[in-house]
């Protein structure tokens, strides 16, 4: 009797044994799936230009591109522009970014009276951005669309 109810015990032991391993195994092979999907820093980001102004006849165009290596892993971007108070005059749908590609949006050109100005800040969102490794390069151009099209300058973006 004593020997059967040992072999029992050491039967129970050895399946929750079994048991809480299989549980664990499970567990970390579901965690190494989510972090191969998206990275634990990936977060949305938000970043700007400052304030510039456009003229009769300009326009502007944002610029991002996937720059991910390693991992394959796309971003989803979305942009605004705002004037200095705040209203927001265009807005972009929101895009999905594959590694190694890239995406625009443009601004412009509309009618101004000779010699007046627009005053105008970019907003980009980011979704999937790392802020230790943001993994894209965002640009913002100012061009001329009379004569050529000619850029008049080329904005860098700013983590806000």
């Amino acid at each position: 009797m004593v020997k059967t109810r040992y072999t029992t015990t050491k039967l129970i032991s050895v399946a929750i044994s079994l048991s809480a391993m299989a549980a664990i195994w499970a567990a970390w092979g579901a965690n190494q799936m989510v972090s191969k999907a998206a990275p634990k820093d990936a977060q949305t980001v938000s970043y700007g230009t400052g304030i510039y102004s456009l003229a009769q006849g300009q326009a502007t165009s944002a610029h991002v591109v996937n720059t991910w290596t390693g991992d394959e892993r796309a971003i989803f971007v979305s942009w605004r522009v705002l004037d200095t108070a705040g209203n927001v005059h265009a807005q972009s749908d929101r895009r999905r970014v594959e590694m190694g590609q890239a995406s625009s949006f443009d601004f412009g050109p509309f009618e101004l009276a000779e010699g007046q100005r627009m005053a105008i800040r970019v907003e980009l969102m980011v979704e999937g951005a790392s802020r230790n490794k943001p993994g894209f390069i965002a640009t913002q151009e100012v061009y001329n669309t009379y004569g050529g099209s000619n850029t008049t300058v080329f904005l860098p973006y700013i983590e806000q």
